[in-house]
């Protein structure tokens, strides 16, 4: 059976949904702020709108529902994190080409530009605390939010995975394991720095952290 030809959008529906991406973006960029700033059950959609100068009219031929929004936001998120690191993976593996010193002062830099790239704001903190929030009493978004969680660590992990082989070292733990202890000291170190006020100096926030996850590769790791 013949197939017809596909017909190619004109110029008017190109522009009609490159307009549609660009007021979805603006709304999931608003919910990230209020979310953050309010909370999610203290923000309506009005407001959502209104904060990026939007009637109420543009919002349900974007999303569903609320919940359709925040699964968006989470999706935001958890792409800025993943792309950060997978170039630092895409870094510890071009290590294999042309080895330096990832030991010592070298594992520390790199930590530190990693840290550094990291998306870790006080509107980063605060939204990832109300995501999860929402997320336990509401199971399609949590379904969202552990999906991202896992392909963070995946990733973190194959990151590890290769710095750990780049470093000569052999490890106690298996990538995963040490994902996830990395993870917890990186929020650990950012919580800290919200309460006792270092987050003011974010240079502070970076150092510290990075000292501390140098020094964990030297506690769970050892040399062949």
């Amino acid at each position: 059976m013949h197939r017809p030809a596909r017909i190619p959008p004109s110029s008017e529906e190109k522009v009609y949904s490159y307009k549609r991406q660009m007021t979805r973006k603006r709304l999931v960029e608003s919910a990230r702020d209020l979310f953050a700033r309010k909370g999610i059950k203290d923000t309506t959609v009005e407001e959502i709108c209104e904060n990026q100068n939007l009637s109420r009219g543009s919002f349900y031929p974007n999303f569903d529902d609320v919940d359709d929004l925040i699964k968006a936001v989470i999706d935001r998120e958890f792409g800025l994190v993943q792309d950060t690191l997978e170039s630092l993976g895409t870094r510890i593996k071009a290590e294999k080409e042309a080895p330096s010193d990832l030991s010592g002062q070298g594992l520390y830099n790199m930590w530190y530009s990693l840290l550094e790239a990291l998306p870790l704001t006080k509107i980063y903190y605060l939204l990832s605390k109300e995501l999860h929030l929402y997320a336990f009493r509401n199971p399609s978004v949590l379904e969202r939010l552990r999906e991202g969680m896992f392909e963070c660590a995946y990733i973190l992990a194959d990151g590890l995975e290769s710095m750990v082989d780049v470093c000569d070292l052999r490890s106690h733990v298996d990538s995963y394991q040490l994902a996830i202890m990395v993870s917890g000291v990186v929020m650990q170190h950012y919580q800290f720095s919200l309460y006792y006020g270092y987050n003011r100096d974010h240079q502070i926030f970076l150092d510290k952290t990075a000292r501390s996850l140098t020094q964990l590769m030297c506690c769970v790791c050892t040399t062949h």
